[in-house]
């Protein structure tokens, strides 16, 4: 099942069946691409779902009530009709003849495939609570959860969100600024664990606190009690009952890779499908020959930790898209390893990650060490100047391997940067000496940035001495 004989396609003559299982931003995605690669390929979309094309990432803010929960909705079938792409929705894969290179759909009669990609995305993942399965017990995991949280503030008053990542506090500054008394319970020490480490998570848990939501951290919810009417009612955080009629779950996902079983596929140990460095999926540890696996269901490489993992960001399965369609060209290209570069905006303030944080680095067993500085992001004196908060861990051979940064703007720009340079392993004295743009309005012309990275060369100096 290997294709290490296999050529690369000429795009513009050839003419696959193309079968894209899933519809998120993933599938989605890919069909988009691949379309515009191989203009004569026919491209099928399977969803088992009907909520069209839609950006997972705009949620949150519908939910704040800066768009109808529609407006997350790129694209609809008939679109992608005149396209030339066409989407089965509610229509389920429930098995692959990988020989016959055949799908098994429901409802429907099998049908062939030249490529697959299974872009079947992910499911929350459900904390082992009582009371998980109340009614007023929510997720935000797909486009119907959207809806229907949307449905169930109406008449709410007190909410608690359990989790303190980035969809969780996104979520909760949404139920915060529709007028919810709001209260969010992280088990791990600080906020946002997998982006940032504590110093700068403090200064995200500030901000939380002066929009008048709660915060505990260090904390878990032990259990979900019913009100009269058998709705949750409260949440118990440590013997303190916390008044909820509406609770959110956001503690994380894990990949939806069923069909790796009836298929004889093989999952990696985040249990996402196995790929190689091509996406390929694997079986019995051999790449399968034009059968690829992206986004929340797949794992990756990741360039740190040297480990399989997954990226469940739309920018990654965006890549990995690319990747697919470059393979089938030149199948020598590969699918470099990721270093995930994260932004989301809580509440106004900008918060972004890339790399690893120093707890996570050492968690997986490498020596990491960080430095922090904040300085203002403009001219002092210029109308809005405010603080950055920036912070780099490095590794024990004095790399760059990961980089943080909390701001009311502008950390966008910060995020992509360094994670060129950690993927690069430029190094910290090639960013010092780097010709920077300067202008009152955007920047320090002494950005906050050189005055970090002079800091970390002197701990890193010191390290090695």
């Amino acid at each position: 099942m290997t294709d290490d004989v296999v050529e690369g396609v000429d795009p513009n003559e050839w003419s696959p069946r193309i079968a894209v299982v899933g519809g998120g931003v993933s599938g989605y995605g890919a069909a988009r691409r691949l379309h515009t690669d191989f203009p004569r390929a026919r491209i099928h979309i399977y969803d088992r779902n009907d909520w069209h094309h839609y950006s997972a990432c705009g949620m949150t803010f519908a939910l704040e009530g800066l768009y109808p929960m529609d407006g997350v909705v790129l694209h609809t079938p008939e679109e992608y009709d005149q396209m030339g792409i066409e989407v089965h929705e509610k229509v389920e894969v429930t098995g692959i003849d990988l020989e016959r290179r055949t799908l098994d759909t429901t409802p429907g009669n099998p049908v062939r495939f030249d490529v697959l990609v299974l872009a079947t995305g992910r499911n929350p993942l459900i904390p082992p609570i009582t009371g998980v399965d109340l009614p007023g017990v929510h997720t935000l995991s797909n486009y119907g959860d959207g809806e229907r949280l949307m449905a169930a503030m109406e008449g709410s008053q007190r909410a608690v969100v359990i989790g303190g990542g980035a969809i969780g506090l996104e979520t909760a500054v949404a139920l915060n600024a529709r007028g919810l008394d709001v209260t969010v319970v992280e088990m791990l020490p600080h906020l946002m664990p997998q982006m940032l480490d504590g110093d700068l998570a403090k200064v995200v848990r500030e901000h939380l606190e002066g929009l008048g939501i709660r915060v505990l951290t260090g904390m878990s919810v032990g259990r979900l009690d019913p009100s009269p009417d058998g709705r949750v009612g409260s949440a118990e955080v440590l013997g303190e009952s916390i008044p909820a009629d509406l609770v959110v779950i956001s503690t994380g996902i894990r990949p939806e890779a069923s069909l790796a079983e009836v298929a004889g596929l093989d999952k990696g140990t985040t249990g996402g499908f196995a790929t190689d460095s091509h996406m390929r999926v694997l079986r019995t540890g051999e790449p399968v020959d034009r059968v690829y696996a992206i986004g929340d269901c797949a794992e990756v490489r990741h360039a740190i930790l040297g480990r399989r993992t997954l990226s469940p960001l739309a920018s990654t399965a965006f890549y990995e898209a690319r990747t697919i369609a470059h393979h089938l060209v030149d199948p020598t290209y590969e699918h470099r390893p990721v270093v995930a570069p994260a932004v989301v905006v809580i509440g106004g303030l900008h918060v972004g990650g890339v790399g690893v944080t120093e707890g996570g680095g050492a968690h997986f067993g490498l020596e990491t060490w960080g430095v922090t500085a904040s300085g203002l992001d403009r001219s002092r004196y210029f109308p809005g100047a405010d603080l950055i908060h920036l912070r780099l861990v490095g590794d024990a051979g004095g790399h760059i391997v990961g980089a943080q940064a909390v701001a009311s703007r502008d950390v966008n720009d910060r995020v992509n940067l360094f994670a060129l340079v950690i993927s690069e392993d430029i190094p910290a004295e090639r960013l010092v000496d780097m010709e920077r743009a300067f202008s009152p309005p955007v920047q320090l012309l002494a950005d906050p940035l050189v005055g970090l990275l002079d800091e970390f060369i002197g701990v890193r100096d010191a390290l090695r001495d």
